[in-house]
């Protein structure tokens, strides 16, 4: 289980990172506008491969049976190990762009706080959307970007792989 776990972890969390070193600068730059569906879109692509990754352990090393908790565990390692790899990516990044996190993040959702305001949004909205200082500080921004950011969706696609794979007798010829 742990090669399973390790090979799929790896593959999402690359293709989460990488993504991040192309599409980052873009917004950055104004080229591509920040999209929070790019970004989700891209971990439910990367994370899909929990999926492959149950349903390989599942027929090859269990015979073709395994329960929902078992299946779930799964997911929830390649969740996590892959949300890690994403937050590394992430300080990696943020780190080469000679800003603050905080300077970068606000650059980036600028355009966003604007619409927000010419949609009538109210200033309680506004002041719960903005990053606070703490953002400057490893540990909480890497855990944020690894449990508030990837995580819950790899917990929802786990949920349901678990549930679609689940297998309690193994299958007849």
């Amino acid at each position: 289980m742990k090669r399973i776990v390790l090979v799929f972890s790896l593959i999402a969390g690359i293709i989460t990172a990488g993504m991040l070193f192309i599409t980052m600068p873009l917004a950055k730059n104004g080229i591509l506008e920040p999209s929070a569906l790019l970004g989700y879109g891209t971990m439910v692509l990367a994370l899909s491969v929990i999926f492959p990754a149950i349903k390989s352990y599942r027929d090859k090393q269990q015979n073709g049976v395994i329960t929902f908790a078992k299946a779930f565990l799964i997911g929830i390692y390649i969740s996590l190990i892959s949300s890690a790899i994403y937050a590394m990516g992430w300080e990696i990044y943020i780190s080469t762009t000679g800003m603050t996190a905080v300077e970068f993040m606000n650059s980036i959702y600028e355009k966003q706080v604007t619409a927000m305001k010419e949609a009538g949004a109210t200033a309680e909205e506004l002041a719960m959307y903005q990053i606070g200082d703490w953002y400057n500080n490893f540990l909480p921004r890497y855990l944020f970007t690894m449990l508030g950011e990837m995580f819950p969706v790899g917990l929802i696609i786990s949920l349901i792989c678990a549930g679609i794979l689940k297998r309690k007798t193994a299958k007849t010829a």
